[in-house]
């Protein structure tokens, strides 16, 4: 009778260790998942940062352009009125 509760407790405790395994399984699983989920929304931040950056930085060129060509126009008049 002993033996047979020793090899219930034993299989009990097989059985503990393995959903405890389990267990951590999934919760690591989990944690993955989490970090690819942040890993891939900073990505799409840092995408979208740049684009803005992007824009912004074509913007300003196309200012010093017609900023330019005004002080351009401005010094050809200049010019022309002094004849």
């Amino acid at each position: 009778e002993e033996e047979e509760e020793e090899k219930e407790g034993k299989k009990k405790k097989k059985k503990k260790k393995k959903e405890k395994k389990k267990k951590k399984k999934k919760k690591k699983k989990k944690k993955k998942e989490k970090k690819k989920k942040k890993k891939k929304k900073k990505k799409k931040k840092d995408e979208k940062k740049k684009k803005k950056k992007k824009k912004k930085k074509k913007k300003k060129k196309k200012k010093t352009r017609t900023a330019m060509m005004r002080v351009i126009m401005t010094s050809t008049t200049m010019v022309k009125d002094e004849k």
